[in-house]
């Protein structure tokens, strides 16, 4: 349990000053109770029957302190009433969970002779917790040695997929750099050919002007040689 309300945003809204001594009383003895069965889930032999005496008066006096806080809130300012329900049914909630917890505790103690019993049940009780958790402790290591030759087998893999992915990525490069210096290449062939079909265009008009030039010329002589206008006649010196 922490020592900030269990409802954030809204237990800062009540009114009423008395409400908030409440809350804090109730907080402080949940946390108790809390703490107490935090030992239980470390070790067994930690929660002994002081300490379970200790989280039921804990969970004892929350419930007190519940309830009276529901009480002053019904009694107090009206617009702290449906927020004061509110966040005393939250406390109930947390409240019925820790006691399922400390009675589900105090029954495994019971059973493991940790609480009750005479002396050398609890005696036998804790060498038999301390063997427990001695397996659980070489269970723990034997899955750690094995966890870190798996993040080694891992590493090893990544290394050697990451070798790959190096090599495929200069192939790459390399295959870009072809790509690019073959369409370099395309582009000036491009150029080539379209600079050579202009030529090529050209040179045929230059030919046909040169033969319908030569037509021409051939026409105008042939036109002349036909129709060539009657010079004077000859000069005769005997008449």
């Amino acid at each position: 349990m922490s020592s900030e309300p269990l409802i954030l945003g809204s237990a800062h809204r009540l009114k009423g000053e008395n409400l908030h001594v409440l809350i804090d009383d109730i907080e402080g003895h949940l946390s108790n109770a809390s703490a107490g069965l935090a030992k239980f889930k470390v070790d067994i032999i930690l929660y002994d029957a002081v300490l379970n005496d200790k989280v039921i008066n804990s969970l004892s006096l929350a419930k007190a302190a519940i309830a009276e806080f529901r009480l002053q809130a019904s009694q107090g300012a009206r617009q702290d009433r449906a927020l004061s329900q509110k966040i005393s049914a939250e406390y109930d909630k947390a409240l019925d969970r820790l006691e399922s917890d400390q009675r589900e505790a105090e029954l495994l103690c019971r059973e493991a002779g940790v609480i009750g019993g005479d002396e050398l049940s609890r005696k036998k009780a804790s060498v038999a917790a301390i063997k427990k958790a001695r397996q659980i402790q070489a269970a723990s290591q034997e899955s750690l040695r094995n966890s870190v030759r798996t993040v080694e087998q891992t590493q090893h893999t990544a290394a050697v997929a990451a070798g790959l992915i190096r090599g495929q990525t200069e192939q790459l490069k390399d295959i870009y750099a072809g790509a690019s210096g073959l369409d370099e290449g395309l582009r000036t062939s491009n150029r080539l050919l379209t600079q050579m079909a202009r030529r090529a265009c050209q040179d045929r008009v230059t030919a046909c002007l040169s033969v319908v030039l030569a037509l021409c010329i051939i026409a105008a002589v042939v036109v002349r040689m036909l129709f060539r206008a009657p010079g004077p006649e000859p000069w005769n010196p005997h008449p």
